[in-house]
Parts: C-alpha cells; sequence; structure tokens
C-alpha cells in the first residue's frame, strides 16, 4: 500500500509539533541549568558570609586591653592578695563585665542611645512598623509575608547606610562587600538553607539608615511564635527577647490588627514571662488602617482593660498604621511623646564602671579589715606587755616573746596591695572608657 503523501499544511503542523518539542526540551534544561546555578550561587554566598564571620577578628583596642589586663596584671596581683576569701566571686564579676564590653564593643555606637526593643508575634508587622521611622527609601527592613526578620538587628541613626553582622566574638563584617543585597537576602528560609543555626555564629546585625530619632536606636527581633498554633512559644523565643531586652530602656510591642481584635493571651504570657519591672511597655496596634475610628476606639479601651487585669503597667497603648506613617489614636499617651524623648546618652558606660567599683570594694574591704585585725591583734599584744611591767613582771624571756609576736602583725603587705589596688582598677576603668572611644 502506497504511503499517503502528506500536505503542506501537514508537514508544517508535524515540524511545528516536533520544534515544540524540542523548544520545550531546551526550556526544560534551560530552567534547570538556572536553578543549578541559583543554587550554586547560593551556597557560593553562604560559604563566603560563613568564611568572613569566622575569620573576623575584633579591633576594639579598649576591650583588648581590659582582657590583657584582666588576665595578666590584675590575676597576677589577685595570686599575691589572700584577703578576699569569695575571690572567685570577684573574678567571675569582672569576667562578666568583659562578656558585656564584647558586645558593646562590635558597635560602641548602639549603647550611646535610647536602646528600644520592638516586639510581637509574626505577622505583627515589626519590620514595617521600625522602617515607617526611615527617611531613605534605598534601606528598608525585609517585609513580606512569609517571616523575614530572622536576625536580631540594631537600627541607628546613620548618614551614610551601613549594614554589619557581628560573629558570637562580637567581631563585626560589612554585608555590603559580600553582597549589596545581602541583608534583604538574610529571611528565615535562607537561615534555615545553611543545615546548622546561623544565629550561633551571627547572633545579630547593625543596620545604620538615616532613622528620624537620632537619640533613639531600635532592636528588630524575631517573631516569639513561629509554630502554626498562635499561642505557643518557645524557651529560645523567650530567651531571644530577655537576652536584647537586657540593655534597652523600653518595649514597644506590636500587635497586628489584621488577625486580632484585642491583644492575644500568649502576647499576655509571653510579656509576664519577660519580667518587665524595670523596662517601659509601649503597646502599638498595628495596621489601625484597616479597621474604622469606632473600632479603635473599642479595642484601645479593651486592650488597656485586659492588661490592667493581667497587672502589666504600660507607659501608653497607640493605634498606628505603618503603611501611611499615622497615629490614628492613643491611650495615656501618644507614640510621639513616647519616642520623642531627651537626646540622652545611655548610662551603661557609668553602670559598667559601678560594676567594676563593686569589685574594687570587695577586694578594698577584705584587704582593710585584715589590716585593721592585724593592728587591733598588734595593739593588744602590746597592752599586755605594758600591763605585765606595771605589775612588776620582769621575765626578759616571756617580754621578749611578745614583742617578738608584734612583729608578725606587720600590714605593710596590707598597705602596699592597696596602693596596687587602687592602680589596677584605675588601668580597668581606663580600658572600659577606650571602648566607648569614637
Amino acid at each position: 500500500m502506497a504511503k499517503k503523501k502528506l500536505s503542506s499544511y501537514q508537514k508544517l503542523k508535524k515540524n511545528m509539533k516536533a520544534l515544540k518539542h524540542e523548544l520545550n526540551d531546551k526550556e526544560l534544561e534551560l530552567r534547570e541549568q538556572i536553578i543549578k546555578n541559583l543554587n550554586t550561587e547560593e551556597i557560593k554566598l553562604q560559604n563566603k558570609l560563613i568564611s568572613k564571620l569566622l575569620n573576623a577578628k575584633i579591633k576594639n583596642k579598649g576591650l583588648m586591653n581590659y582582657h590583657e589586663l584582666l588576665n595578666n596584671d590584675f590575676l597576677e596581683f589577685a595570686n599575691y592578695e589572700e584577703s578576699l576569701s569569695n575571690e572567685a566571686e570577684a573574678i567571675i564579676k569582672l569576667q562578666t563585665i568583659e562578656k558585656k564590653l564584647e558586645i558593646i564593643s562590635s558597635y560602641p555606637d548602639i549603647f550611646t542611645k535610647n536602646i528600644i526593643a520592638v516586639g510581637g508575634g509574626f505577622s505583627a508587622g515589626k519590620s514595617e512598623f521600625i522602617s515607617s521611622f526611615i527617611n531613605d527609601d534605598e534601606v528598608k527592613l525585609p517585609i513580606g509575608i512569609e517571616p523575614t526578620t530572622a536576625i536580631p538587628t540594631y537600627v541607628i541613626n546613620k548618614d551614610e547606610p551601613m549594614i554589619l553582622a557581628c560573629n558570637n566574638q562580637s567581631a563585626s563584617i560589612n554585608l555590603n562587600e559580600i553582597d549589596n543585597n545581602m541583608y534583604k537576602k538574610l529571611s528565615h528560609k535562607f537561615i534555615n538553607s545553611f543545615g546548622f543555626n546561623l544565629k550561633q555564629i551571627m547572633p545579630y546585625m547593625v543596620l545604620g539608615t538615616k532613622l528620624k530619632f537620632d537619640n533613639i536606636c531600635f532592636i528588630d527581633t524575631p517573631g516569639y511564635n513561629p509554630s502554626s498554633s498562635a499561642s505557643d512559644y518557645t524557651s529560645e523565643d523567650l530567651n531571644t527577647a530577655k537576652d536584647y531586652l537586657k540593655n534597652a530602656s523600653a518595649l514597644i510591642w506590636l500587635i497586628g490588627l489584621d488577625a486580632n481584635g484585642t491583644i492575644p493571651k500568649s502576647d499576655l504570657d509571653f510579656l509576664d514571662e519577660l519580667e518587665l519591672d524595670n523596662k517601659e511597655l509601649f503597646i502599638v496596634l498595628n495596621k489601625a488602617d484597616l479597621k474604622t475610628k469606632s473600632d479603635i476606639e473599642k479595642i484601645l479601651a479593651n486592650v488597656a482593660d485586659v492588661l490592667d487585669e493581667y497587672g502589666l503597667d504600660y507607659s501608653g497603648i497607640s493605634a498606628y498604621s505603618s503603611l501611611q506613617k499615622i497615629e490614628i489614636a492613643n491611650e495615656k499617651q501618644s507614640l510621639h511623646n513616647f519616642l520623642k524623648r531627651p537626646n540622652i546618652n545611655s548610662t551603661i558606660k557609668d553602670s559598667l564602671i559601678s560594676e567594676l567599683e563593686i569589685v574594687e570594694n570587695m577586694y578594698k574591704t577584705a584587704i582593710t579589715d585584715n589590716k585593721n585585725n592585724k593592728s587591733k591583734n598588734k595593739k593588744a599584744l602590746k597592752d599586755i606587755s605594758l600591763d605585765l611591767l606595771e605589775n612588776g613582771f620582769s621575765d626578759e624571756k616571756v617580754l621578749k616573746k611578745l614583742e617578738e609576736m608584734q612583729e608578725t602583725f606587720d600590714f605593710s603587705k596590707q598597705d602596699e596591695n592597696l596602693k596596687r589596688l587602687k592602680t589596677e582598677f584605675t588601668k580597668l576603668k581606663n580600658a572600659i572608657a577606650e571602648v566607648f572611644e569614637k
């Protein structure tokens, strides 16, 4: 049977079908290559970030001086001085000061500001809230439907934008030197792709941008309820919040009005666990533009009642729109008044000096007590000798022995140690001051 001849139209249709299959195969191959390249680029980015973090070294001269003084000159003095019975406690206090200095030394400017932590659950809009106070359209905190703020970030006013990542040794690296958009890529999804907890080697970052408030440093923290249940929070969430609240003077707690009509019980429990006795608490009902004015007034009153019932002190409640950058209503005081405070430098340097002086006084008291006890014992022996002589006692051997015993209560070593104590602590205080120098 003769093979049926294809018409020109049929040939064209057949060729088009074959070409389509070929194009689909090439498109698939191209897509696979793009994915492969993307993965390769992501791996390269990960390796570069990890390498720089691990190799970064602290360059703060004051911190290095404190470390050298503590581990050499001071320990030598401590080994020579024997008066302080609880010396281990004193050394631990000095080491704790060093750990605080390590955090401060990565970027001391942070600790000359009024530090305000910004917290809340996922999707409360923390990053968008902070970004509403940024006057630079080019630099914003990453915002998205997926959880974005994975690494706690200090946001500080700076004329020239910069973004630093700090390692677990408190040394910092410039993320812009790795990738111009590196900061925006540090989402939960990207961090989870490392296969280990990146926060172990990169606990926090510092973002410098044109902030409306020169006297404020915001801390943008991860949301506390990453699970599917909004009522759950982990011990890691709580510990992270506590860590970054230590150096903050206040906490702004955000509640997203798109998902809530009041403050959730899980938020109340979390705030109660934070133990905010010495910190100011300000509540922001974010995304208030999604509610009517009458609804907002009801929600404000309800949140105030719930906070009072729960026994949580607060400085104010604000119904705020981060998108529109306006406050719609408030209770007690406005958000603007809460943020617009005198430009008072942080007292953390004075606090560290005070902690140092506590240890100094521990030694000073112990050495002085030792000296006073020796002086009393020496005087007591001298009084005994005089009493014996007055009563006609004339045994020269006994009197000589008493005189020799008096000499054993020499306190010239204590006088020497008091002088050296002052010298050693003066050097440590100077090292702390040097950490904060520009």
